[in-house]
């Protein structure tokens, strides 16, 4: 029922913020730029250019994740709006450019662009005070492992999403249906055994509580499975990466085209950067390094220099911490903005990468992840990106196995809308400080957990 009133509340939201993205834009249009036009729009076509914009701007809030009320924090939300709303915006002043058949006028355009963010704020505010107040999930907590007081910190850091009201230690299937009080409409499920999830989860079906649950390998594998209904029952196929041929095509067709155009656009950028890093200790402005891509193949990835020269003593792989003293001064801009990452648009054009896919990792470091969790290597079915899955919803210091979740989720679903899609997605993670943070103790504490566990499960991936 609380799930059933959280869709209905966003949307009712989502709504409402689109009609008020409309109304902004029609005074705009119909004031300054209808008059403009040696033969004025009339009903119909002052419509027509009201539903143009207000598509426009659909797509791209949503595609921005700028309309997940009930997911994204308030500071997240914020950010989103704001891009989109750039977005929006510019990519409308291109039809403006087409219907004017020339330059026009920006100012009425820089106008909605302020009404838009003022919209936008007091929209964000009101709808997660609302949400926190109506929807916000009171869970039991199911784990067997786990540290519960850190898990339980985990979900109250969303504080708008989660209450914690109950921790149980599962040691055995018996009584667990009784543990499940008045008041309690979520359950969190923990990483744990296939068979005391599966009990768990139908208990929750009969009594229709909401579950949320930490994925294994085979759930997000299964998750991309087409429906296939040829004999007496439902299967299930899953498909690999290979055999989306055609999608591949069109994947690396898309990849040249954006990575000639990106280095174009960017040009200015990188010659400043480079004068700056050689300005600063005289030495080389590029990082090469022996770098994975699909199916395990080595290349030479290029970045810009962040840190300083022979960082790295004897090649050996060290990833970078938080405040790492190694990083220079412009390489914490550069690695902010991440405007490193840049020359790897020559990879993309040689092929060795993709604009979008999985981190290219250094063999060392895959060969110390697969040796905690063996399916690690999967995430290499497809070529690496400049982007990916895991970068945007995750963290830089996300454990091996919740990379390797997130990469593989992409790996199953991958295509060129949800390329465009992550790409937009790119422009909002520059504004988000925990996606640059280093690692911390995030990876230690995931190592001692699972190990913990690997020795008791039989299915622990």
């Amino acid at each position: 029922m609380k799930k059933m009133k959280r869709r209905t509340l966003e949307n009712v939201m989502i709504t409402v913020f689109m009609v008020l993205q409309g109304l902004a834009f029609y005074f705009i249009w119909k004031f300054y730029y209808n008059h403009e036009l040696k033969n004025e729009y009339l009903f119909k076509g002052n419509a027509l250019m009201v539903v143009v914009y207000v598509a426009i701007a659909y797509f791209i809030y949503k595609s921005l994740d700028g309309l997940r009320v009930s997911v994204n924090s308030m500071y997240a939300l914020a950010v989103s709006h704001f891009i989109s709303a750039v977005i929006t915006d510019m990519l409308f002043y291109l039809i403006l450019i087409i219907i004017f058949r020339g330059i026009t006028g920006v100012g009425p355009l820089a106008r909605l662009l302020l009404i838009n963010w003022i919209i936008s704020a007091l929209w964000v505010y009101i709808c997660k005070r609302t949400m926190q107040a109506k929807t916000g999930r009171h869970c039991i907590l199911f784990y067997i492992d786990d540290d519960p007081e850190y898990l339980k910190q985990k979900f109250e850091d969303r504080k708008d999403q989660f209450t914690i009201v109950k921790m149980v230690k599962v040691t055995s299937l018996e009584n667990i249906e009784n543990e499940f009080t008045d008041g309690i409409d979520s359950a969190v499920i923990a990483y744990m055994p296939s068979d005391y999830r599966n009990e768990i989860v139908k208990i929750c079906f009969r009594k229709d509580i909401e579950v949320i649950v930490t994925p294994k390998v085979s759930d997000v594998l299964i998750r991309g499975a087409e429906e296939l209904n040829i004999l007496d029952g439902p299967l299930f196929v899953i498909e690999t990466a290979n055999s989306k041929s055609f999608q591949i095509a069109v994947k690396r067709a898309f990849d040249v085209c954006f990575s000639a155009f990106a280095l174009l656009i960017a040009s200015p950028i990188m010659a400043a950067t480079a004068l700056a890093i050689k300005l600063e200790d005289r030495g080389p402005v590029f990082y090469k390094q022996k770098r994975c891509t699909i199916d395990g193949k080595e290349f030479e990835i290029y970045k810009f220099r962040s840190m300083i020269v022979n960082a790295e003593k004897n090649n050996k792989a060290v990833l970078a911490s938080k405040n790492d003293s190694r990083i220079t001064k412009v390489g914490k801009f550069i690695r902010a903005t991440r405007i490193d990452e840049i020359p790897q648009l020559i990879n993309i054009m040689k092929g060795d990468m993709s604009v979008v896919g999985p981190r290219p990792e250094r063999k060392a470091l895959i060969d110390q992840y697969s040796d905690i969790v063996e399916a690690f290597p999967y995430r290499m079915k497809v070529k690496a990106g400049l982007t990916g899955y895991a970068q945007l919803m995750g963290k830089y210091n996300s454990n091996p196995y919740n990379k390797l979740l997130f990469d593989l989720m992409y790996v199953q679903k991958f295509s060129l809308l949800l390329d465009l899609r992550l790409i937009l997605l790119t422009l909002k993670i520059v504004f988000m400080k925990e996606s640059t943070e280093g690692v911390d103790e995030e990876f230690e504490r995931f190592i001692e957990s699972f190990n913990r566990t690997k020795g008791k499960n039989t299915d622990e991936e």
